[in-house]
């Protein structure tokens, strides 16, 4: 009995937590916004009472034939009605819409802001990605109509106590046979809103993979790869067996649903009728008036409106309060760089001491260890696929935690700094690098005001990367998008000429460290001869890691680390390694006889 009760507590808790949040929620973001809702409510109310009341004095002149209060009594009806539905249609088409968009912009950025707050390896997980996509497709909504739906039961509250004090004057019984039906009607209406929350649910993962595949059918990104697989069916497969778990779940609950809605509506068709025949009788039998007939008749309908619409947002908000417990849950959780320490200083130095780690059970990387800094500042990251070269720069930036071992930055562990701070002072280009469909400007500098100043640094970084021409060639210059995603004059680039912007990016970042994985990977090997110019004079003297399949341009290295299933394998600079003989030389050379015949 003890846990039930608690079980309750928890629950009321939880409601009034969500309410309180999303009203509070709101209220900082627009007060506007929450003070309409609130006059909204009392002129709603007032009107609600107003037509209940104003009915008997109608209903009263028609009998007793009174020509003069008719037009009068139907002119105010006219003119109140009018300037409801005035009122109504300027905040709802000129008002609302403006608000609830500036609540939506505000509450989606901050699930963005947040979202950068969990390590990417929590992306990798399916419950955390379902919950993350929950998130963002439930949360404005979610927030929103909590709010509205309190105005929604004050204004049932307002409503249904003057229509109860109207009511009463004339009989009691009829508020008895409303109640009645109303709350057998209200417990199907609270069970069928939970089935149906349960239904939403289980459908969120097959609506995100149904949702991917249609992006696959607009994003650019897609295109050549969809008209080239066509014929496999891959995506037709997938689509279908993503619709075939959605109809699944559909046919789970629509036997449950069904029955409950079912029952819901007989119950609500039985009470209106059990209070016609009642109200009927008593009028037959001369026991009330005509117009009193009318204003119980009319009351009672107004009453199982508003009563049923206060019992069905009990459950709604409980769903609400579901729905707002993952967004507490994930915008709760502690950010990472929480009560760490800004990175400052300059990097001077990477020591990895004793490093491993894994995605799930086996080992990416194995006892790592590697010094960067002072007389080591080129260093060359190398194997085969698969041996755990990005994984390695994953680390570095900060995005993964080691599962054992120390990564220090100048002597002190990494995981004492903030990684938002210390990822100021990295310049990377990865190997999935992505540029955005902006400006190219934008995309070089990374900001949206371009200046004066700013032109002049993107400029010579595309001189230094051999775009200057290309660029200044076009119509709107460096102010020209990539992409046609928001400009239809958007431009489509080549992968060496993306693969460029990015280096470009990198440069004007300026960083202590540079980051290049697989920089080469759009390059011919004569443009990779150029492209390796450029970078040595993007990183200059300080400290770089170059992640590359290609090796032929890494004489002058002053370290190449071979990996090889997740460990170190040799270590050395280039003609060290190639008189070793061992795995860096064989793929060296493996390599030189494909140049040759090139």
């Amino acid at each position: 009995m003890e846990k039930e009760n608690n079980k309750a507590n928890n629950k009321i808790t939880k409601i009034y937590k969500s309410i309180f949040y999303s009203i509070k929620y709101i209220w900082k973001i627009d007060k506007i916004y929450i003070m309409l809702l609130i006059v909204s409510s009392f002129l709603t109310s007032a009107t609600n009472i107003f037509n209940v009341y104003i009915l008997k004095y109608l209903t009263d002149i028609v009998v007793t034939q009174n020509k003069t209060l008719f037009p009068i009594v139907l002119f105010i009806m006219i003119v109140v009605s009018i300037s409801i539905n005035l009122i109504n249609t300027i905040t709802g088409n000129c008002i609302y819409p403006i608000l609830t968009s500036r609540i939506n912009k505000k509450i989606q950025k901050d699930i963005y802001i947040k979202s950068q707050d969990y390590n990417i390896n929590h992306f990798n997980d399916n419950n955390f990605y379902n919950m993350y996509y929950f998130v963002l497709q439930n949360s404005r909504s979610t927030i929103i109509s909590t709010t509205n739906m309190i105005g929604t039961i004050l204004t049932n509250f307002i409503s249904i106590g003057g229509i109860v004090v109207i009511v009463s004057k004339y009989d009691y019984y009829s508020l008895l046979i409303v109640l009645i039906g109303v709350i057998i009607s209200s417990l199907f209406s609270i069970k069928l809103q939970k089935n149906r929350y349960d239904y939403n649910l289980e459908t969120v993962e097959p609506t995100r993979k149904i949702n991917y595949i249609d992006r696959i059918f607009y994003l650019n990104t897609y295109l050549k790869e969809v008209r080239t697989y066509k014929e496999t069916q891959i995506i037709w497969s997938n689509y279908s067996n993503s619709w075939k778990d959605y109809i699944d779940v559909t046919k789970k609950w629509r036997r449950k649903i069904s029955v409950l809605e079912f029952s819901e509506n007989t119950t609500n068709s039985i009470t209106y009728f059990a209070v016609l025949s009642y109200l009927a009788c008593l009028a037959i039998f001369n026991y009330i008036s005509i117009s009193a007939f009318m204003v119980l008749f009319n009351g009672a309908q107004q009453l199982i409106y508003q009563i049923k619409s206060i019992i069905s947002i009990i459950p709604s908000i409980y769903s609400k309060v579901i729905n707002m417990n993952k967004y507490f849950e994930f915008m709760e959780i502690k950010k990472i760089d929480d009560k760490k320490d800004d990175f400052k200083s300059n990097i001077t130095n990477i020591e990895l001491e004793n490093i491993s780690f894994s995605y799930s059970n086996s080992f990416s990387l194995q006892d790592i260890n590697l010094k960067l800094g002072n007389n080591i500042k080129k260093v060359a990251i190398v194997g085969k696929n698969g041996s755990g070269k990005s994984t390695l720069v994953n680390l570095l930036m900060g995005f993964y935690k080691p599962n054992s071992g120390t990564i220090k930055i100048n002597g002190i562990d990494l995981q004492n700094y903030s990684i938002e701070s210390y990822l100021k002072h990295i310049s990377v280009v990865y190997q999935d690098f992505q540029l955005f469909s902006f400006t190219i400007a934008q995309n070089i500098m990374m900001k949206y005001e371009i200046n004066e100043s700013d032109e002049k640094v993107i400029n010579y970084a595309l001189k230094l990367v051999g775009l200057y021409d290309k660029v200044t060639d076009l119509k709107y210059g460096m102010h020209t998008c990539i992409s046609k995603e928001f400009d239809s004059n958007g431009i489509v680039l080549s992968g060496g000429e993306l693969q460029k912007l990015a280096l470009a990016r990198a440069y004007v970042r300026g960083g202590d460290i540079f980051i290049m994985d697989e920089p080469f990977s759009s390059f011919d090997a004569i443009s990779e001869n150029i492209v390796t110019n450029t970078i040595n004079e993007i990183i200059k003297d300080k400290i770089s890691i170059i992640v590359s399949h290609s090796l032929i341009n890494l004489c002058n290295m002053d370290l190449i680390v071979v990996l090889d299933n997740g460990k170190i394998v040799e270590l050395g600079k280039q003609d060290e390694l190639l008189k070793n003989k061992g795995i860096y030389s064989k793929m060296y050379n493996a390599q030189i006889e494909k140049f040759n015949k090139y």
